[in-house]
């Protein structure tokens, strides 16, 4: 259900396929070879392209041409160049190149080679507790570090995360990383529904004067790493109205109910993550990155032969 342009992703194919027309791009920047199409969302496109002078890869982002909101999709892409352009860490997908005037606009982002962690869900159901945590580690510092930018994410979820083959887990699709709230201003009511995926929204993240959008993105975090662990969703529900009214006003099962390979700590830490007050879920970013090394280092231990 996001909203956001769709990042980058391996293409099933490395062939152009016939059925579809390439970016507009490649008539605009002759020096691009375009090779696959990776994904598509409900605003943009990705396209994996060659640099023929350089012979690096990158992920073309842009706007798609039936894009429904294209005014909102091109603010999209201008918040994340404004991300590429203040951050600079290993744990945020890097953006190479930022041509907002053209026609149409686009991004040139580091082509990852891997997964999203909602492909490795899917595929496996639960994961060890220690991969579980040192995702997660990687996340926090992700965000942590869009935080020393003065950013948040605004969208973490499985598929906003990039399991690269090298190791490393990224944040992508940072088109809702902003220090305010201008661009859920710019969507109309049914792009706002889009925005943010119900089933890992912060229970005040449709009240409008509730600014701890650091508080949302450590619950979205959280709920990530419950289906990591418990390798189900804590609340799920036939309409939106309900999973909503489950994060506002339910309890998850308990996680060691579900996995009882988690250690008790672990466990605790999943609960304070989901507080149902932004205030009790801990205090920052920092302090929780620090935290998850711990148990990450607690549970390779534990899970040694």
């Amino acid at each position: 259900m996001a909203a956001s342009v769709v990042s980058s992703a391996p293409p099933r194919s490395s062939a152009l396929p016939r059925d579809l027309p390439a970016p507009l791009l490649a008539r605009q920047v002759p020096h691009l070879d375009v090779l696959a199409l990776a994904g598509r969302g409900s605003f943009g496109e990705v396209w994996l392209v060659k640099d023929r002078r350089s012979g690096r890869l990158h992920a073309l982002k842009q706007v798609r041409p039936d894009c429904p909101n294209p005014s909102a999709a091109r603010q999209l892409l201008w918040n994340e160049a404004e991300v590429g352009r203040r951050v600079s860490s290993d744990h945020v997908v890097r953006v190479n190149e930022a041509s907002l005037q053209s026609q149409p606009p686009y991004l040139l982002l580091e082509w990852l080679s891997g997964e999203t962690l909602e492909a490795r869900l899917t595929r496996e159901g639960q994961l060890e507790c220690s991969v579980a945590l040192w995702i997660a580690r990687q996340c926090a510092q992700g965000l942590y570090d869009l935080l020393k930018a003065g950013l948040t994410h605004g969208d973490v979820k499985p598929s906003n995360i990039f399991l690269c083959r090298s190791g490393a887990a990224k944040l992508i699709d940072l088109g809702f990383a902003r220090p305010d709230q201008r661009i859920v201003d710019d969507l109309d009511d049914a792009s706002r529904t889009l925005s943010g995926t119900p089933e890992y929204l912060a229970p005040e993240a449709l009240v409008p004067s509730e600014q701890n959008r650091v508080a949302k993105d450590v619950y979205s975090l959280g709920i990530t790493l419950y289906r990591m662990l418990a390798g189900v969703l804590p609340f799920e529900g036939e309409t939106v109205a309900e999973v909503v009214r489950q994060q506002k006003q339910s309890r998850p099962q308990r996680l060691r109910t579900l996995a009882p390979h988690v250690p008790p700590e672990a466990e605790n830490l999943v609960e304070r993550l989901l507080a149902k007050q932004p205030l009790r879920r801990g205090s920052g970013l920092r302090a929780l990155v620090q935290e998850l090394v711990a148990l990450e280092l607690l549970t390779i231990e534990d899970e040694s032969p």
